[in-house]
């Protein structure tokens, strides 16, 4: 008896080592994709010839001065293939951008798509032959092992991996969509750099972290249906601007009588809410997947959308629970991110 137990153990422990093995196997595969698809950015400012002479002083004859370059900012991006890399970084229509290939090739970029909702920017490269990352078809699930690479200039990126700590996440004082959070190492060129899954597909491009200094510091990332979102938007005689929106729902929502309840007092006819099937009377049970017990946690989850999002709800209608997707409509445009409010020159998005 005990040799067959020591037996089916020992085969069980032969199996947990090749699915180990297989495991680190694919992260090699993985990291490889990463870091061939993982460029350095450069975006050089083109100075302002006003802040070194003003209009009133400024002399027709003499020479024009020589213009000095503002600091130039460095950060990573991904490649897409097809000489499209996206990068979050603060570019305006007039910078000059470079991209560095791992090896030291550098290739001019040109931007395409600047996008005040993820703050992500597309960019474009006459080298088409950069290999690019494919988009995963889901976001992975919480606890996944995810990896991420920084730019390193002519040097390969540097990789480093970690698990899904969050879904939808947001950050407090930031306009972000819902982001995805890890427990992943960053470094100072990490702005725009590639999160992918275990199988080297991008799930994410990463934008924020902790505050330096502060411990358990985690890294954030815009999910890759952003990065898509871009790549549609983009013309191939215009740069692109896409501007935040303020999603509408069609209807208002007051306290119930009962505290903690959230009813539905009007349904604008016609409107997003009323094509889901929402009625006049419906008590409010859920934005998003979370229970809610006033206005504000319904509000809260819809901001971090834009139009033609669907916005998910749980009601109590006629005393039955339904599960409804509102597809939201569009509204007035909301202030645009500082960034970017100075780029000059851009063709707007409907």
């Amino acid at each position: 008896m005990r040799k067959t137990h020591f037996i089916t153990a020992f085969v069980a422990a032969l199996a947990l080592c090749g699915s180990a093995a297989a495991e680190f196997a694919s992260f090699e595969q993985a990291s490889s994709r990463l870091q061939s698809a993982t460029l350095t950015v450069r975006v050089i400012p083109t100075a302002d010839p006003d802040e070194l002479m003003p209009e009133d002083q400024a002399d027709e004859q003499a020479p024009a001065p020589a213009l000095a370059p503002k600091s130039v900012a460095v950060c990573s991006g991904v490649s897409l293939g097809e000489g499209l890399v996206i990068t979050y970084a603060t570019i305006s229509a007039a910078d000059e951008v470079r991209v560095t290939i791992p090896g030291g090739e550098q290739a001019k970029a040109n931007l395409k798509v600047l996008d005040h909702v993820s703050g992500l920017t597309l960019l474009e490269v006459d080298n088409t032959e950069i290999p690019g990352l494919t988009a995963a078809k889901e976001t992975p699930s919480v606890g996944a092992w995810v990896l991420a690479a920084a730019g390193w200039g002519t040097e390969k990126p540097v990789v480093s991996f970690g698990i899904l700590a969050g879904v939808n996440r947001t950050l407090r004082g930031a306009t972000f969509p819902p982001l995805l959070q890890c427990d992943l190492r960053t470094a100072d060129t990490s702005n725009g750099a590639p999160l992918v899954n275990q199988q080297g597909e991008l799930i994410g491009v990463v934008v924020a972290t902790d505050a330096q200094g502060g411990e358990n510091r985690w890294t954030y990332a815009v999910p890759v249906s952003h990065v898509q979102r871009l790549v549609r938007a983009r013309h191939p005689n215009q740069i692109i601007e896409l501007k935040r929106r303020r999603p509408v729902v069609g209807l208002k929502l007051v306290p119930g009588a009962t505290p903690g309840s959230v009813l539905v007092q009007r349904v604008e006819k016609g409107g997003p809410a009323e094509q889901a099937g929402i009625q006049v009377g419906d008590k409010v049970l859920a934005a998003e997947g979370t229970k809610i017990r006033s206005v504000y946690e319904v509000v809260r989850p819809l901001l971090a959308k834009q139009p033609g999002e669907t916005m998910k709800l749980t009601i109590e209608q006629n005393g039955q629970e339904r599960s409804l997707g509102v597809v939201l409509g569009g509204g007035t445009s909301l202030q645009r991110a500082a960034q970017i409010a100075n780029s000059s020159g851009l063709a707007h998005a409907g």
